[in-house]
């Protein structure tokens, strides 16, 4: 079984362009920074710079596919 835990940094989805462009930049400008990446990794946090909002969306619907089964047979819910 492989599960990871993972952080993102999620928007409204009537967000406009510009905004996300803006919170998209500074995103990776942070991830870009020797000295936060060495902090996340000093947390045990891999950092993952460049990912793309796409990329981001795949993921996290991917891992609703794969949980979404195991969920529904502990007999939890999930919200999405």
């Amino acid at each position: 079984m492989v599960a990871n835990t993972y952080n993102a940094l999620l928007a409204p989805a009537a967000i406009s362009p510009s905004t996300m462009q803006a919170l998209l930049d500074a995103a990776q400008g942070a991830m870009a920074d020797p000295a936060f990446q060495a902090f996340l990794t000093s947390v045990s946090v891999q950092p993952v710079p460049g990912v793309s909002p796409q990329a981001t969306r795949e993921y996290m619907q991917a891992e609703l596919l794969k949980w979404r089964p195991i969920i529904q047979a502990t007999g939890m819910t999930m919200d999405r």
